[in-house]
């Protein structure tokens, strides 16, 4: 199913250290609550097809 849809697994790289550097970074210099940090990450997973 991964393969049909062209879907990265997570623990690939680059796209792992990706993720982790734009959270810290958004962590980081934001205000966020934690809940909306899991759904921008959801969203740029989604958008990255991982």
């Amino acid at each position: 199913m991964q393969q049909h849809y062209n879907y990265l697994a997570f623990n690939e790289q680059p796209i792992y250290w990706q993720c982790v550097r734009w959270l810290h970074g958004r962590a980081w210099i934001g205000d966020e609550s934690p809940s909306v940090l899991f759904d921008v990450t959801t969203v740029w997973l989604i958008e990255r097809k991982v």
